[in-house]
């Protein structure tokens, strides 16, 4: 996805499940991420609830913050987050800058990262 040459425009985090449990997810479940940040994980309390009877995801999964025109993931789990198919998971802790077209494993749920015009019409998804 072409974002375009302007950088001034302020950009938003769109995450979208793409598959859970290695299988298309029977609904869209998406969700936007402005400079606020926010977090996702298994709790009601997330921005970003991702369902999970297994308790595979913890409570508050992974932080996302907002720093100098950049998302960041933070994993804050247990059982890790594994960004791109890689086999190592982020540390604890780890700030990684998330880019466009990013692949994250977050327990059984693939979720595609684009970064989005904030006046696209993904924006309101």
């Amino acid at each position: 996805m072409s974002i375009g040459s302007d950088n001034d425009r302020p950009l938003h985090l769109r995450l979208e499940v793409v598959a859970f449990h290695d299988r298309p997810p029977e609904k869209q479940n998406v969700c936007i991420f402005s400079e606020q940040g926010g977090s996702i994980g298994r709790s009601d309390e997330n921005d970003y609830v991702l369902p999970d009877t297994e308790s595979v995801i913890s409570r508050t999964h992974v932080l996302i913050d907002y720093a100098n025109a950049d998302y960041f993931l933070i994993d804050q789990s247990t059982n890790g987050t594994f960004v791109n198919d890689s086999p190592n998971r982020l540390e604890p802790g780890e700030k990684y800058r998330v880019n466009d077209g990013d692949r994250i494993l977050i327990g059984n749920y693939l979720v595609v990262a684009s970064l989005i015009a904030a006046d696209s019409p993904l924006d309101s998804t």
